[in-house]
């Protein structure tokens, strides 16, 4: 007759151990057993109640602890799953929007005039659902990643067949725009291929980053958290209120999507090409201890992908000497650092042009000059006046400024005083009607 292990069995019947590998099963019963039997070992000559009281509190305190521990492993187990949850979700929303969109393809195949051009799109479309819905992630081409890497690239499938999906919507209204729409197929196409598939090395990335938040968490100190909650609120509403309308770049930014999250230790923001979804700039603001962040602002420096630029802004109560000193002197193509003390106000590079340029969004102003509030003091200053002259004094490109002097002339803000003849146009504040 087999003697069933009580300790197994307790293992066995709890929710959590089902991940728990066999070997730290084996030795969590032999703990168990050891310290029980260690414990009636010394008790067996002089057994009295007080004995066996204190086997019994003994043998209850690694009970709780094996079921704390238990607890936490179906913790983190479910944590993992929150990826695969994330990516299906993001897999029938893509594929409900790539469904609509091939839809309305169909129908202007039939009403339109680029019968050719629509079909070739519509076939690359059909290519690409039946891709998204294949299990097999091989045909992803990027094999590991970080977790942050993972979440942008869900969030680039999801926007890309969104913005294709309203974009056939409003076509289906205003008429075929073939050039549009390969723009925003071949978004998707590059979306999908640039999916991340799930491995193991990634969901312990994302159980480490879930315990490496919570840790933060702790470290801040409790009678800094209201200055830090203060902080973060001014950079709250300040994104609220307004967002980049100039790149550092010279880019004219001002029609680009800008969205924000915040909690109460870090806030995140990004500038969007609105046509295909991609972060163009990319904003973090968060707590940081003291010590050496001279690697961690590296890594970060690293991670920034082609294309885009960050700006992180790193907070504490009272930022060593190192560390200012270490900020006074960062520079970077694609990242932009700042330190903020509570109380004590923003440190950074004042020599570069792409940090200088920044800075209104990590500091605690609340107002600034819009870019169109500047252009109308521009252009009341001047008589006559260009693009180019206009963009030199606005810090922006001349395309940029080009197409804020055309919103001008619509709106009949400017008058285009050029002749014909003339290689660049030459604009004066227009006249006011009279009644």
């Amino acid at each position: 007759m087999n003697k069933k292990n009580p300790f197994k069995s307790f293992l066995s019947n709890t929710s959590g151990a089902v991940n728990i590998p066999s070997v730290a099963k084996e030795g969590i019963v032999s703990l168990l057993i050891s310290i029980v039997a260690n414990e009636a070992t010394s008790t067996v000559s002089g057994f009295s109640y007080d004995n066996l009281l204190r086997l019994l509190i003994m043998f209850l305190v690694v009970l709780a602890i094996i079921h704390f521990s238990l607890k936490i492993t179906e913790q983190l187990r479910r944590k993992k799953a929150n990826l695969e949850d994330l990516q299906a979700a993001n897999t029938r929303e893509a594929l409900k929007n790539l469904n609509g969109a091939r839809t309305i393809l169909d129908r202007l195949v039939q009403n339109s005039g680029e019968v050719t051009e629509l079909r070739g799109l519509r076939n690359k479309l059909t290519t690409i659902i039946s891709e998204i819905q294949n299990p097999n992630i091989s045909k992803f081409s990027k094999k590991s990643a970080t977790v942050d890497e993972f979440d942008e690239a869900e969030k680039l499938l999801a926007e890309s067949s969104k913005n294709l999906a309203l974009e056939l919507e409003k076509q289906s209204k205003e008429g075929a725009d073939v050039k549009a729409v390969a723009l925003l197929v071949d978004a998707v196409g590059d979306a999908l291929r640039n999916r991340i598939p799930l491995s193991n090395e990634l969901k312990d990335h994302y159980v480490e980053s879930l315990k490496k938040e919570i840790q933060e968490k702790k470290k801040i100190p409790k009678e800094t958290s209201s200055e830090l909650n203060l902080y973060l609120n001014t950079l709250q509403i300040k994104y609220a209120s307004y967002h980049p309308e100039v790149l550092h770049t010279g880019d004219y930014a001002a029609n680009m999507k800008w969205d924000y999250n915040a909690d109460d230790k870090n806030i995140t923001a990004r500038l969007s090409d609105g046509l295909i979804g991609s972060p163009l700039l990319l904003l973090e603001t968060r707590w940081q201890d003291n010590g050496a962040i001279i690697e961690d602002v590296q890594k970060e420096a690293e991670s920034v992908k082609k294309n885009q630029y960050k700006c992180l802004c790193l907070i504490n109560s009272a930022w060593d000497k190192e560390s200012k000193d270490f900020v006074s002197r960062f520079n970077h193509p694609k990242l932009s650092l700042y330190l903020y003390e509570l109380n004590g106000g923003l440190f950074f590079n004042r020599e570069t042009p792409a940090a200088k340029h920044y800075e209104f969004w990590f500091n605690t102003e609340q107002k600034r000059e819009t870019l169109k509030e500047r252009a109308l003091r521009f252009i009341e200053a001047h008589e006559y006046f260009t693009a180019q002259e206009m963009a030199g004094a606005l810090g922006m490109k001349v395309e940029g400024a080009e197409a804020l002097l055309e919103g001008f002339e619509k709106t009949g803000v400017v008058t285009n005083v050029s002749f014909k003849s003339d290689k660049i146009r030459k604009y004066t504040k227009a006249k006011a009607k009279e009644d």
